[in-house]
């Protein structure tokens, strides 16, 4: 789901399903984050050599542990045994890719199958929070910036595409402590992400803005429900929690 363009939102209101599964208000961040498995993998399938697989291995552990203690100004990681879980798949994955702590040169299928099921072991675990889940919602917008290694990584996921008006998103922009202070340069930013997303080998005009037919066609067979978030939150002035996201 792109940032700014109501995902929280969205996310809160599918995770309250029964059959969804989620850590509520929280983003993993592990794939396409910096530090993340996309960078390690890229450090230990491309790029290897003994002290950039140390690196690599120590920066992934950290993020791990910011996510799992509530950084990146997110709740924690919570749920029973979800503390212990989170440590368990990290030392799993870590003796599939790293035996006795030492990174080794991987292929790309040996490295894709060990995060694979590093994040299954993830889900796993919030599905355990909510007995009867059948499925486990992941709200982090990158992932859209790089499907084709989300698809590596999570097998055949739906992609859920929030299309919101850009000003609003403009607007979502200036509102963060980060974003700009200039209604036009948050209209700027939005729309060089999108060019950004128009560029990758998935593009953005594949998940939902043209006609379905066209993105049944050139979506490589990945399933995906794209919606507006007008249609969501037909009110966002009646909403107080829409409006801050």
């Amino acid at each position: 789901m792109p940032g700014r363009s109501g995902t929280t939102y969205l996310a809160a209101a599918l995770g309250a399903h029964p059959a969804i599964a989620t850590f509520p208000g929280v983003e993993l961040k592990i794939l396409f984050e910096r530090d993340g498995l996309v960078d390690l993998g890229w450090v230990l399938c491309e790029t290897f050599s003994p002290n950039r697989a140390w690196v690599g291995l120590a920066r992934f552990r950290t993020l791990m542990n910011q996510l799992r203690n509530g950084g990146f100004d997110q709740p924690l990681l919570a749920g029973p045994g979800v503390y212990s879980g989170v440590n368990r798949a990290l030392e799993r994955f870590y003796k599939l890719i790293a035996p006795e702590g030492v990174g080794l040169p991987l292929k790309r299928a040996a490295y894709r199958d060990a995060a694979r099921c590093f994040f299954f072991d993830l889900a796993y675990l919030g599905m355990a929070c909510n007995p009867g889940a059948t499925h486990f919602l992941e709200k982090t917008p990158h992932n859209l910036l790089a499907p084709q290694f989300l698809a590596d990584f999570v097998g055949l996921p739906w992609c859920v595409h929030v299309i919101r008006d850009p000003r609003a998103t403009a607007w979502s922009l200036m509102a963060q402590d980060w974003g700009p202070k200039y209604f036009v340069i948050g209209c700027i930013l939005d729309a060089k992400l999108l060019r950004a997303m128009v560029r990758g080998s998935w593009p953005l005009c594949n998940l939902g803005t043209i006609p379905d037919r066209t993105a049944n066609r050139r979506c490589r067979g990945r399933p995906l429900w794209s919606c507006r978030s007008s249609t969501v939150c037909p009110q966002p002035r009646a909403d107080a929690g829409f409006c801050k996201h």
